[in-house]
């Protein structure tokens, strides 16, 4: 992800946060660049995960994000 710095970053990451198809596609974007979260991504993620209709959650996963949320 190009771009002019932590802004910039953290509005790409909510835009793959945003379009991702299914809670599997979520998590995967979480997984991978949750290190790079803000507060707003970590707030995206979660309510992205609680709008989705089918929910193939996987509640660890979940909970790394809730943890790693705290920890900001």
């Amino acid at each position: 992800m190009s771009g002019r710095g932590p802004r910039e970053l953290h509005r790409q990451l909510n835009k793959q946060i945003t379009s991702a198809r299914d809670s599997a596609e979520v998590l995967k974007v979480a997984s991978e660049s949750m290190h790079q979260f803000d507060h707003v991504n970590f707030a995206t993620t979660l309510h992205r995960l609680g709008r989705l209709r089918k929910v193939e959650h996987r509640h660890d996963t979940i909970a790394q994000i809730c943890a790693a949320a705290s920890r900001k």
